[in-house]
């Protein structure tokens, strides 16, 4: 088919007239989970550890800060799904009658008119999720299933994240169609960013799928996952210092990038804790440890977020952290800040 969708968005774009979401040209929308207030516990942090925060990232400092004071309750609005008509998906965005949303960062191919027809689908693919690991395994690996009970599930970008995303496909069962570009006849999409109670529910099913799929899992020790040079440059000088402290102290010491899914989430699925440097690697313990284990996060000073608070919490986890100095990237942390920690966690 051939589509104008491309060039009347990038006219759009050079006339400074940014394009709505597309779900305002829905032609239906349904509610899948209602909302709900949910109360937001307070972190486990040492006294004065706020102090040592130089700016955040996600949110303003008020926003981290009062995630991490917590409060009586929150509202997280309702999940909801989209149908539309005519949508035609190029250089990872959606249009549909002036209206976009994107996926992933544009690359700025050049305008093409005639696109392969895709019929009907449902997708669950986000910008976030295609930019972190973490978030395409918490958010988008959860809203699979809506698209595999709405349609036929499909994603535009590479089906998951390396080195780890195949094998979280192959023990969820997730096998979706990949179609770069096209137009679809008809896409269901979705709102499913609240944190509601179904998006809960979703959550602990997709823990017990995963548990399944492991040897028995037993209490076990407490682990430190590293970190190291890996991702965006989040570096912990005294990483293996700290390492050494901790497996002095009965931690299970590993690194996600050189060990099997498997072998982490069996480690993470037995442990009281999980403690490591803010990250993406953290998030294999989101979904497999159990509901009451804690996680403690060692934050960059200047880059300092809350969201691995509000993901663990969407798991039952109780969250924890510490302030490591530095900028730029290079930090270290104080091993006795982090030991007096976990005794808070005792």
């Amino acid at each position: 088919m051939i589509s104008a969708e491309p060039l009347v968005a990038a006219l759009r774009r050079k006339l400074g007239a940014p394009p709505p979401d597309i779900t305002s040209r829905a032609l239906d929308s349904w509610e899948i989970a209602p909302g709900a207030d949910i109360e937001v516990p307070p972190a486990i942090a040492l006294p004065g550890t706020e102090a040592r925060i130089t700016a955040t990232v996600f949110a303003d400092r008020d926003m981290v800060l009062r995630a991490f004071r917590g409060y009586p309750a929150e509202w997280h609005g309702p999940t909801l799904g989209h149908r539309l008509r005519a949508v035609t998906l190029y250089d990872g965005r959606l249009s549909s009658r002036g209206a976009e949303r994107h996926l992933r960062a544009r690359s700025r191919l050049p305008v093409r008119g005639r696109l392969p027809e895709l019929g009907s689908a449902a997708m669950y693919e986000t910008w976030v999720g295609n930019r972190w690991f973490g978030n395409w395994l918490v958010d988008n690996c959860l809203t699979y299933g809506l698209a595999q009970d709405s349609g036929l599930p499909v994603c535009a970008s590479a089906p998951s994240k390396p080195p780890h995303g195949p094998a979280y496909e192959s023990l969820l069962g997730m096998a979706p169609r990949i179609a770069p570009e096209g137009h679809f006849d008809e896409l269901v999409i979705f709102d499913d960013l609240p944190d509601n109670p179904g998006k809960r529910a979703r959550a602990a099913a997709m823990r017990s799928r995963l548990l399944e799929t492991l040897p028995p899992v037993h209490p076990g020790p407490r682990v430190f996952l590293l970190r190291g040079h890996h991702g965006d440059r989040r570096l912990l000088e005294n990483e293996m210092a700290l390492a050494e402290t901790l497996a002095a102290r009965g931690f299970h010491i590993l690194d996600p990038m050189n060990e099997p899914v498997a072998t982490v989430l069996h480690a993470c699925a037995g442990a009281p804790v999980v403690a490591g440097v803010e990250g993406s690697q953290l998030t294999h313990a989101l979904v497999s440890q159990a509901p009451g284990a804690a996680l403690l996060v060692i934050q960059p000073a200047d880059r300092t977020t809350a969201a691995l608070k509000t993901l663990g919490e969407r798991f039952g986890l109780r969250f924890a952290y510490v302030v490591a100095e530095g900028a730029d990237g290079a930090y270290r942390v104080d091993a006795g800040d982090v030991l007096r920690t976990l005794d808070l966690l005792a």
